[in-house]
């Protein structure tokens, strides 16, 4: 276990019996993301099936229809609140399926769309104009995030002029691989729009996605 010395002022980690030298320390991490993976003990696991990516949506209160939607989602929405931190996995679907919902009802524009949203397992679109303009606005936002991460850094896999202290380099390519393990889960959850029922690219027949709508935030 990690402790804290305050003597020594040092971080130290507790062996469970005494080894021998040369002998293996194996320490559990506990089910964390790669993102504290790196930030506790500097590494990152490429087959971590805890890594999550983060991705906030707020029904803002400038919505003419926010207090209908909010009393929507305390009604019905299942703990889902107007602002709301979904986490988005690795795999095939790295879409949660609460986020699904949640959409149609922040890009409601009446009333009745607001009544007709439905929550929970087998809950479906509301139209077909509806569930595209709620698919483009997610896939504008995800290729937006997925288009803002940097180049690979100097140093960093293969690169021509890698820094001189083996430490650094180390860092970097770990973070380096957390980067890619994030582009990962934004293409896959592109790709898991693109198989949808209107999450095509031409879905919306030339209309702007979100035209019309409610602003929704989405990071």
């Amino acid at each position: 276990m990690l402790r804290y010395d305050p003597t020594s002022r040092e971080v130290q980690l507790a062996a469970d019996r005494a080894y021998r030298p040369g002998e293996p320390v194996l320490a559990w991490c506990g089910p964390q993301p790669n993102s504290r993976l790196l930030l506790n003990y500097g590494i990152v696991d490429e087959a971590n099936p805890y890594d999550r990516l983060p991705l906030e949506a707020i029904i803002p209160a400038s919505d003419p229809l926010y207090s209908l939607k909010r009393g929507r989602l305390a009604e019905q929405g299942g703990g889902l609140a107007t602002q709301q931190l979904f986490q988005l996995s690795r795999g095939a679907t790295p879409l949660p399926a609460p986020l699904f919902p949640f959409l149609r009802l922040a890009l409601a524009r009446t009333p009745r769309d607001v009544w007709a949203v439905e929550f929970g397992p087998g809950a479906g679109p509301l139209d077909g104009g509806s569930e595209a303009r709620a698919l483009g606005t997610l896939r504008t936002r995800l290729a937006a995030r997925l288009a803002r991460y940097p180049a690979p850094a100097a140093g960093v896999e293969g690169d021509a002029t890698p820094d001189r202290d083996p430490e650094t380099n180390a860092r970097r390519a770990a973070a380096a691989r957390l980067v890619g393990i994030e582009q990962q889960i934004l293409r896959a959850a592109l790709a898991q729009i693109e198989a949808l029922p209107f999450g095509q690219r031409d879905a919306q027949g030339g209309e702007d996605p979100g035209a019309g709508a409610p602003a929704l935030i989405l990071d």
